[in-house]
């Protein structure tokens, strides 16, 4: 199913991938606004899932994602009852990064890419997929430490610990 296969590919890319809607996003492109890592979604836009209203169902690992990112009863609500919510009802819930007014959109989320950039590739990769599958803890705990030392043995820890120590921005070459 194609739908499954793109929001796979958003939630296992190793960059952070960012939604950014104004308008609808109904059905297929809520799936594909959840499954990034970032949502900036203008306040007045919308966003649901009809599938239940219309005796289709959700994709893109919804059910799974949705409850983690909002919680059970919010995730339910969204999924079973079909509604619609605005941008400003995704920040409250914690389904969105930001909800800012529609004319400072593309503003705000070029100041969220600006502040992505800056980072480190190899630990924002890692974090990325730790953060978006489940696990159990002790698995958890074994690969965030099996991360910890994959990190230190690259050449943009030591350049991002050199850059602390003489306070500097560091310059991360992804390696």
């Amino acid at each position: 199913m194609l739908g499954q296969r793109v929001c796979e590919q958003i939630q296992t890319m190793k960059t952070p991938v960012i939604a950014q809607v104004h308008g609808y996003a109904v059905g297929g492109g809520a799936e594909i606004a959840t499954s990034a890592d970032f949502l900036i979604i203008s306040e007045d836009a919308q966003l649901g899932f009809p599938e239940v209203a219309i005796g289709t169902y959700v994709g893109g690992g919804v059910t799974v994602r949705l409850p983690r990112l909002i919680g059970l009863r919010s995730a339910a609500s969204l999924l079973l009852l079909g509604d619609r919510i605005t941008g400003a009802k995704c920040l409250e819930i914690g389904l969105a990064t930001e909800a800012p007014p529609a004319a400072q959109l593309v503003e705000r989320t070029t100041a969220l890419v600006e502040r992505i950039v800056k980072n480190a590739p190899l630990p924002m990769a890692r974090l990325k997929a730790a953060i978006n599958f489940p696990h159990s803890p002790e698995s958890l705990f074994r690969a965030e430490g099996e991360d910890v030392l994959a990190i230190m043995e690259t050449k943009d820890w030591a350049e991002g610990v050199a850059a602390f120590a003489e306070r500097r921005s560091p310059k991360f070459e992804g390696k």
